[in-house]
């Protein structure tokens, strides 16, 4: 019996890189001119940074949450700022 790995959503890093590359940039010269580092962006390919997401978008002139529908809601507001609120508060709460 194969394990099989959940769908995958939105568009897939090795895309958003290679449309940002179309264009003459790389990842690394769009984060240091929104006054990021240099692994700012690509540390955005791999996990929820809402600026970072907004950076590329832009950039792309796609809406964030068509490139990563699994980390905004329906109404197109972020879903995983609440995920780390109630992360935090269970850590507190742990720790009482």
């Amino acid at each position: 019996m194969s394990r099989s790995s959940p769908p995958l959503s939105g568009w897939h890093a090795e895309d958003v890189k290679a449309a940002i590359r179309k264009q003459g940039v790389t990842l690394t010269d769009l984060a240091r001119a929104n006054g990021f580092g240099e692994s700012y962006l690509r540390n955005t390919l791999m996990r929820p940074l809402y600026e970072g997401e907004q950076i590329i978008a832009r950039f792309l002139r796609t809406p964030a949450e068509t490139i990563w529908p699994d980390r905004y809601d329906a109404n197109g507001k972020p879903n995983y700022r609440r995920w780390h609120l109630q992360r935090s508060s269970r850590k507190r709460r742990a720790a009482a």
